[in-house]
C-alpha cells in the first residue's frame, strides 16, 4: 500500500473536509430557530376570528363613529339619538329611558346593565382588521386598557355578553362566546400581534 495519494483522492478528502466544516459552522453559528413565528401566526389567526365577531352587527351597531344602529341590517336608531360624552345619550334621550338591565321581550327593546354606545375613539366602522387591531391596542383610544384589561373587558362586560343573548329576531355573533374568549387569550398571550 502506497503512502502517496493520488490527486483524485486528495480532492475527495478536501471536499469531504469542507462539507464537514460547513456543517459544523452551520450548527455552531446558525441563528436559533424560534417558536415565536408559529405562535405569532396562530395569534394573528385568532385575532382574525376575533374581528369576525367585532365586525358583526352585535358589536358594530354600537362601535360606530356616528349614531348607534339597530338590527342586523344596521338601520338608524329611531328616535334619532346622540351618544353624548359618556355614550349614554343626551338630554331627554338617555339610553336607560328605553334600554333597561335586560331585554324587554314584549317591546323587543334590547337591554343590559350599563347600556350605552362605545366611545367614538372605539369605533370600528370602515376599518380593516389591521386597523381595528392597532386601535384596540392603542391606550389613547381604548379607554386606557392594556392587553390583560382588554381580555377582562371582553370576558366580563355585560354589554359584550349581551351580544350572545340579544333577544328574538337578532342574530348572535358568528362564534360561540367561549370560542371568542379562547381566541382573545391566544392573541393576548402572544402580545397582541396584528394582521
Amino acid at each position: 500500500m502506497s503512502f502517496h495519494m493520488e490527486l483524485r483522492d486528495w480532492m475527495g478528502l478536501i471536499a469531504v473536509s469542507l462539507l464537514a466544516a460547513i456543517g459544523v459552522y452551520s450548527v455552531v453559528f446558525a441563528q436559533p430557530t424560534s417558536s415565536a413565528a408559529p405562535q405569532t401566526a396562530r395569534a394573528v389567526a385568532s385575532f382574525e376570528k376575533m374581528v369576525m365577531v367585532m365586525q358583526s352587527p352585535r358589536c358594530m351597531n354600537c362601535h360606530r363613529s356616528d349614531v348607534p344602529r339597530v338590527r342586523d341590517d344596521a338601520r338608524s336608531h329611531v328616535p334619532r339619538v346622540e351618544p353624548g360624552k359618556d355614550g349614554s345619550g343626551i338630554g331627554g334621550f338617555r339610553c336607560v329611558i328605553c334600554h333597561r338591565a335586560s331585554n324587554n321581550e314584549r317591546s323587543r327593546i334590547p337591554g343590559a346593565a350599563g347600556w350605552k354606545q362605545a366611545p367614538y375613539s372605539m369605533s370600528w366602522d370602515g376599518l380593516s382588521a389591521s386597523d381595528i387591531c392597532e386601535n384596540l391596542k392603542d391606550r389613547t383610544m381604548n379607554g386606557g386598557r392594556d392587553l390583560a384589561q382588554i381580555r377582562t373587558h371582553l370576558a366580563q362586560d355585560h354589554l359584550v355578553q349581551w351580544a350572545w343573548k340579544p333577544g328574538r329576531n337578532r342574530n348572535t355573533p358568528p362564534l360561540a362566546y367561549e370560542e371568542l374568549l379562547a381566541h382573545v387569550s391566544a392573541w393576548v398571550d402572544a402580545g397582541g400581534p396584528c394582521p
